[in-house]
C-alpha cells in the first residue's frame, strides 16, 4: 500500500496530468486504501486472538480429560462403556463445532479473495486508464509544440508581410502627394 501512495505522490512529477485528473485518481485512491483497510481489519493482531478458548469456547475435551483413570477401576464395564460414549458424544460435539468454525473460516476467506479478484481488476482498469491518459497527454504535448513552431514560423512571416504591407502603402501615400 505504501508503495501505491509514494507512486501516486510522484505521478504528478513523471507525467503532466490535469488537476482534475488527479483529484479523481485521489479519490480512487483513498476509496480503494479504505476497502484495503476494512478487508484487512478482523485479521490485524488486535483483533485476533490466540487463545483456543476465545475462538472456540471453552473445551469439552477439557472436562473429559479430567476423568481419572483409578476413578475407572471401580467401574463395571456397562459404566465404562457409558462413560466412553459420552466422552465420545462430547468429542462429536465439538467436532461439529469446529467444523462450523473452518466452514465460517472457509466462506471468509472465499469473500476476502472475490474482494482482492476485485481490487486486483479495479487497480488494473486505473493502470490502463492512467496510461491511456497519459498517451493522450503526450500526443497533446506534441501537437501544442507543432503548433507553437508553426505560429512563430508564421508569426514572422507575418512580421514580413506587414512590413511589406506597410512598405507599399508608404509608396502608394508618397506617390500620392507627389501627384497632387
Amino acid at each position: 500500500m505504501s508503495l501505491m501512495q509514494e507512486d501516486f505522490s510522484q505521478l504528478s512529477s513523471k507525467q503532466h496530468i490535469s488537476l482534475k485528473e488527479m483529484r479523481k485518481l485521489g479519490e480512487s485512491f483513498s476509496a480503494l486504501s479504505d476497502k484495503v483497510k476494512q478487508a484487512a481489519a478482523p485479521f490485524t493482531m488486535k483483533h485476533s486472538s490466540n487463545n483456543r478458548n476465545d475462538l472456540l469456547g471453552p473445551s469439552d475435551l477439557d472436562k473429559c480429560a479430567a476423568i481419572d483413570v483409578s476413578s475407572t477401576a471401580n467401574m463395571e464395564d456397562r459404566e465404562i462403556v457409558e462413560l466412553q460414549r459420552t466422552v465420545m458424544k462430547k468429542q462429536d460435539e465439538s467436532l461439529d463445532r469446529l467444523e462450523e468454525s473452518i466452514a465460517s473460516t472457509k466462506h471468509i476467506a472465499l469473500a476476502i479473495n472475490e474482494e482482492l479478484d476485485l481490487h486486483t481488476k479495479l487497480i488494473d482498469d486505473l493502470d490502463d486508464r492512467t496510461e491511456e491518459t497519459a498517451h493522450q497527454l503526450q500526443r497533446a504535448q506534441k501537437k501544442l509544440k507543432s503548433l507553437n513552431r508553426r505560429m512563430r514560423e508564421s508569426g514572422s512571416c507575418s512580421c514580413i508581410l506587414l512590413a511589406v504591407i506597410a512598405a507599399v502603402i508608404c509608396v502608394a501615400v508618397v506617390w500620392a502627394l507627389i501627384q497632387f
